[in-house]
């Protein structure tokens, strides 16, 4: 169904029509007309298009309609962008430059007015055309071309362990079997290759793992039994069977009807739901998938529709396969606000771990993002991505402490499914130095290998996302620029091996997404004040160190990344090195993340005035700027995280001169040295995390934070000067405790009814500790004990002279110590 991602590209350039008729008047100026009159034609093609979403997916020549009404509102796009970089262009300067626009260039300007008019008026003609061809011919049939290798598939899909709010599914039997193998005679190592498609790849690798008979155990998975069977001659190929058919109903009903209580199937959608379960063939990925597609649906019309629907393509289409069936289902059943979201993933290599708020930028950049009254931008991409992974369309890889999803990745089979719809709508495409055709028209390109210089890419005109994702450092130092990327919405260098920032950035205007994390470039652009519609700019770990002043004329800009982390936490006292910021930086009143920028006098005294903060990092922070930065924190209503770290391990950190913390503040961290607890300290009723580092405290501060109701990550580093930690009773929803660095401490005690829920305990570099913590025995759902660092005595105590685990934390799966 390709209509469904055109009536989505349809939706979104909706929306920038009428942005641009609303917010931008004065630059359109007589051009409203026109746009006004397209925009009515598109709402009646995207009327048809749903309708066609309803009926099925459209004939040959239907299909060729669609291709039109994307062509032509991408044209449209071209032109309402070029427009705007004229404009912007002319606007785009001081008093100067504006007389010069009064004077010299303002026939110009109607020389570009008239050109946009004479091709709008082309588009209109264009669309009065398709749509009188498109009255020749019933919208109605079916036709999908894709194919996929059923067997394939179903050996893909076995591979992915199905969790629903961290229950195992179905795998109980193999689960013991791999354990038995993996555990029996006492192992060396354990070394697991994982999604393996050649047999050399073994050959290559078998050589730096040695078999001495040991007992060491290598567990290879691969899609393919040739290559399992190829592999070595001491061998267990274990295949992993299809779900029995109570299994799949239970995980099924545990996504369907996950609100329902007890997660049971309404009984007048019973039969419907057994038939759905049913085509899925015991495949977890489809089951989940669907599953996942049919809990918005309550009504039975809804579910009947659903199932005919799959039992017609089926029918009628016996190249495909079931489990492609349901994944194109999972992505027609998407809103329209989320076609395109998903789409964008594809950008990403395959495997690929995205960060969430890296995409959520994204996606704020490339104009994904609806408006939501009372929601920023940032919210209503977030909820668009929890979504999303609601739906199984994204698999979550990693949650932060308040268990939301911290990273996430396409499952390599989904991302199988939606690249070609992708690449056949030109939403995108993928260069690999290989296989991409260097003019493929796409919107949005990535490049993920290449021999040559990215200048010698062809057509590139209309692109308004480049991503580059090559980290071989044989390739090219200096990354040109292809010609003519004028309408460039997201540039994206993370990683990659470049040492200078082309001087063409600067003429980007429409570019709202700069990203040179972990490059080498050493520095911006004096002229970057030109880009007026950045909204992100990343410049963390690079190797700038200054920037110009022109970004403070960056009024759109929303946030600016910029530290450098220095060392490992175990190591000193300086953790991170932010970057002076130029006169005015508090003139930017849509800045919500500033992280982390260096403190000087004159700043401290007027950084209150960004009260819309979210994020603040701050370094260098000296004892006379410290009263003007707590009132500048004072004013922050809005701050969820704080980092404040001062210029070194003497000065003293005085926080406690702030009245009261942020009310929704979720993670602090203070670098420095405390000479008292915060009063505030135990009214942090929305903290998640705090990490105390150098704090050298005397008194014992766990009284004031062990009944925080939030509190899941604590972090101590040389923060108590003491020789003993007591916890008491509290600490409900501590996950994770660290503990690093206190040379004086000696004895830990844990009551019984504290920590109760704690998963991790770190303790590095604490010398004078000989012996385990009193009472961690009562830790019951510790699942990691971490010692690095630590007394020999405690070393021994651990494993004992037989090498058998103390009694008090035989319960502890994972024990390492370094």
């Amino acid at each position: 169904m390709a209509e469904t991602v055109t009536s989505a590209a349809l939706d979104y350039l909706l929306r920038k029509i009428t942005s641009a008729i609303e917010n931008e008047a004065s630059l359109i100026g007589g051009l409203s007309d026109e746009f006004d009159a397209i925009k009515r034609k598109f709402i009646t093609m995207r009327y048809v298009l749903q309708d066609a979403d309803e009926n099925g997916v459209l004939t040959r020549v239907d299909k060729d309609w669609v291709d039109n009404v994307r062509d032509i509102s991408h044209e449209v796009e071209d032109v309402i962008d070029e427009f705007m970089y004229h404009m912007n262009m002319q606007r785009n300067g001081g008093k100067c430059t504006r007389l010069l626009h009064q004077i010299v260039l303002f026939p110009k300007s109607l020389l570009v007015r008239h050109r946009v008019a004479t091709k709008l008026q082309k588009i209109n003609r264009k669309i009065t055309e398709i749509d009188e061809a498109r009255r020749n011919f019933a919208i109605d049939g079916r036709e999908v071309n894709q194919r996929v290798d059923y067997e394939q598939l179903r050996q893909h899909d076995a591979e992915a362990s199905i969790f629903i709010k961290d229950k195992l599914v179905g795998i109980e039997h193999d689960e013991r079997l791999l354990l038995e193998l993996l555990t029996d005679q006492t192992k060396r190592y354990i070394v697991v290759l994982d999604d393996v498609w050649s047999s050399q790849f073994w050959d290559e690798i078998r050589v730096s793992l040695p078999d001495d008979g040991s007992g060491s155990r290598v567990m290879l998975t691969t899609r393919d039994n040739n290559i399992a069977r190829s592999l070595c001659s001491r061998r267990h190929i274990h295949e992993v069977r299809p779900m029995r058919e109570n299994e799949a109903w239970e995980l099924f009903c545990m996504k369907a009807f996950a609100n329902n209580e007890d997660k049971s199937c309404p009984e007048e959608l019973k039969s419907l739901a057994e038939n759905l379960v049913g085509k899925c063939e015991g495949l977890p990925l489809a089951i989940v998938a669907l599953g996942a597609a049919m809990s918005s649906k309550k009504l039975k019309s809804e579910w009947k529709k659903v199932n005919d629907s799959l039992d017609f393509e089926l029918m009628n289409n016996r190249d495909l396969q079931y489990m492609q069936a349901i994944l194109l289902l999972s992505f027609y059943e998407l809103p329209y606000k989320l076609k395109l979201c998903f789409l964008y993933c594809c950008l990403f290599p395959e495997d690929y771990v995205i960060k969430r708020k890296r995409l959520i930028r994204l996606l704020m950049a490339e104009g994904l993002v609806e408006k939501a009254r009372g929601l920023s931008p940032e919210d209503v991409a977030e909820s668009y991505l929890m979504e999303l992974i609601q739906r199984n369309m994204l698999q979550v890889v990693m949650r932060n402490i308040l268990g939301r999803p911290k990273e996430c990745k396409m499952h390599d089979l989904v991302r199988e499914i939606a690249l070609p719809i992708a690449v056949s709508e030109k939403f995108c495409a993928l260069y690999d130095d290989q296989e991409t055709s260097e003019e493929c028209g796409a919107r949005r390109l990535s490049i993920q290998k290449i021999k040559e210089q990215i200048k010698s890419l062809k057509g590139m005109s209309q692109l308004r996302s480049l991503l580059v994702f090559i980290v071989d450092k044989k390739s090219p130092s200096m990354v040109t620029l292809p010609s003519g990327l004028r309408l460039l919405r997201v540039l994206d260098l993370q990683g990659a091996p470049v040492e200078k920032l082309p001087n063409e950035v600067v003429d980007l205007l429409h570019l709202r997404y700069l990203n040179l994390r972990g490059t080498k470039v050493e520095k911006l652009p004096k002229s970057i004040g030109r880009l007026c519609n950045l909204q992100t700019l990343d410049i963390r770990n690079s190797r700038i160190e200054m920037l110009p002043t022109g970004i403070t004329k960056l009024q759109n800009l929303r946030h600016l990344l910029m530290y450098r982390t220095i060392m490992h936490y175990d190591a000193g006292f300086k953790l991170y090195c932010g970057i002076p910021a130029p006169p005015n930086i508090c003139g930017l009143e849509n800045l919500q993340v500033l992280d982390i920028v260096e403190a000087e006098a004159d700043l401290m005294g007027r950084i209150g005035s960004l009260t819309q903060l979210t994020k603040l990092g701050i370094a260098n922070v000296g004892e006379a700027d410290q009263q003007n930065l707590c009132n500048a924190i004072q004013s922050m209503n809005s701050l969820h995280h704080l980092l404040v770290m001062v210029s070194n391990e003497k000065v003293s950190l005085q926080m406690d001169t702030l009245p009261a913390a942020p009310p929704h503040l979720k993670s602090m961290v203070l670098i420095g040295k405390l000479e008292v607890v915060p009063h505030w300290f135990s009214s942090l009723k929305s903290l998640a995390q705090l990490h105390l580092h150098w704090s050298t405290l005397t008194e014992d501060f766990l009284p004031s934070i062990k009944d925080l109701p939030s509190l899941g990550r604590l972090e101590l580093n040389n923060a108590y000067s003491g020789n003993q930690l007591k916890f008491t009773a509290g600490y409900q929803k501590l996950k994770i405790l660290y503990l690093i660095n206190l040379p004086q401490l000696d004895e830990i005690i844990i009551e019984e009814s504290a920590m109760r829920d704690l998963l991790e305990l770190h303790l590095h570099r604490c010398e004078k500790l000989k012996t385990l913590p009193s009472g961690i025995e009562h830790l019951t759902s510790v699942q990691e004990l971490e010692l690095r660092n630590v007394s020999s005595e405690l070393v021994q105590l651990i494993h004992g002279e037989q090498g058998v685990v103390h009694p008090s934390i035989q319960h502890i799966p994972v024990i390492r110590y370094w």
